[in-house]
């Protein structure tokens, strides 16, 4: 069956979407790329109301989706209230499912490889005011890129 990993990410998602494709060419592995829709926790806590993005890749060895990150139930109600929109899209969630630990440990590394910054640091509302989401948010890439130096 395999682990899941799911944890936010500090990219827009069509900036995720380049990233994510090129670590897998990079890494020589092949895939569909399919647009599907957010489930239904997306929708409520992230605020997803875009398509999904979703690599599977050849031989099941793992699945990937993009979820795009508006916002949390809070900061949509301090928007409506506010009568201005306060929601961005400067944050994504990445899950990798039916994986295991070696393929994730790979993925990972070959996405900050690819990337210009940091993939855990946020510039989202939601991360602005929570010190220790940031940590843990960090801590669970960290914790798959050990032996890295970022």
């Amino acid at each position: 069956m395999g682990m899941r990993w799911r944890e936010f990410c500090g990219f827009r998602i069509e900036e995720a979407q380049r990233i994510v494709e090129k670590s897998l060419v990079e890494l020589g592995f092949e895939y569909t790329k399919k647009q599907v829709n957010p489930s239904s926790i997306d929708t409520i806590i992230f605020g997803s109301d875009e398509k999904v993005t979703e690599y599977e890749l050849r031989d099941s060895i793992a699945r990937i989706r993009l979820v795009k990150v508006t916002g949390d139930p809070l900061l949509r109600l301090l928007s409506k209230i506010a009568g201005r929109s306060i929601l961005v899209d400067e944050a994504c969630i990445i899950d990798v499912s039916l994986c295991d630990e070696d393929f994730l440990r790979k993925l990972l590394a070959k996405i900050v490889e690819n990337s210009d910054r940091k993939p855990w640091v946020l510039n989202h509302p939601r991360f602005r005011i929570s010190w220790l989401l940031r940590y843990r948010v960090k801590r669970n890439w960290m914790k798959y890129l050990s032996g890295k130096n970022f």
